[in-house]
């Protein structure tokens, strides 16, 4: 990627730092899926900023919350419309967590216990407790997925920047814990891609058919070498044909 691409965790304007103290979460429930479904695109050790490695909740307008994670190269982002949240914090899960919340379909739920991670089942059992205080560092302000995601009326259908294809592969890690959670998966595998305005250094949005809810954000790779739009060799059998 081109130092001089931005990315999301480079934009100069973040949500507003957060609290640290765990209380303030004591009403926090989400739904366990929607967590897991993000959770592809949360940065990994040693490959982005440590606040960037865990999941962003924060109450969403109307209701719910909206549950992201970004890795400084691509965004996802859904809306837990089941989902209880008072104040904007990031959350770290550890393997176990994100597992248990990937598997039981879409009734488990991630609630704050004696200020740990709690995923529960349909019958409010705990199936896994998660040590230690699960916040990240709130004093440094997260990135906005207002600012990230691309108005609406800028967009337009088609990609035309050069898109990392790691990046391509976690939306499709999301879209397989979907398939499982929502027991469907007809078109959840079906990707759309938009442009912003046709401009190649611009990031790509990608929405899935039969996921409305989710969005995520690619940003671009810069590519020097401009490659034809087909491979000499098959102008040349053509030809020969």
């Amino acid at each position: 990627m081109s130092s001089q691409t931005r990315t999301p965790d480079q934009l100069p304007v973040g949500s507003d730092s957060v609290p640290g103290d765990v209380a303030v979460h004591a009403k926090l429930e989400l739904s366990a899926w929607c967590c897991a479904i993000v959770a592809p695109f949360i940065a990994k050790m040693g490959e982005a900023r440590y606040y960037l490695r865990g999941i962003n909740v924060s109450p969403a307008p109307g209701g719910g919350a909206i549950i992201c994670a970004t890795n400084g190269h691509a965004m996802g982002i859904y809306h837990d419309k089941n989902a209880v949240c008072e104040v904007a914090a990031t959350f770290k899960f550890d393997r176990g967590t994100l597992a248990a919340c990937a598997t039981g379909g879409d009734e488990r739920r991630v609630v704050l216990r004696h200020g740990r991670l709690t995923v529960l089942d349909q019958y409010g059992e705990e199936i896994c407790i998660q040590p230690r205080s699960p916040l990240v560092d709130g004093t440094i302000p997260y990135p906005s997925y207002e600012k990230v995601i691309p108005l609406a009326e800028k967009l337009q259908r088609g990609m035309v920047a050069a898109v990392n294809g790691t990046l391509i592969g976690l939306v499709t890690q999301s879209t397989a814990v979907a398939e499982r959670a929502l027991r469907r998966s007809v078109y959840m595998r079906a990707l759309e891609f938009y442009n912003v305005e046709g401009n190649q250094n611009a990031c790509t949005v990608v929405r899935v058919a039969d996921l409305p809810d989710f969005v995520a954000v690619l940003m671009p790779m810069h590519v020097d070498t401009v490659v034809p739009v087909l491979p000499e060799w098959l102008n040349a059998a053509r030809s020969a044909a």
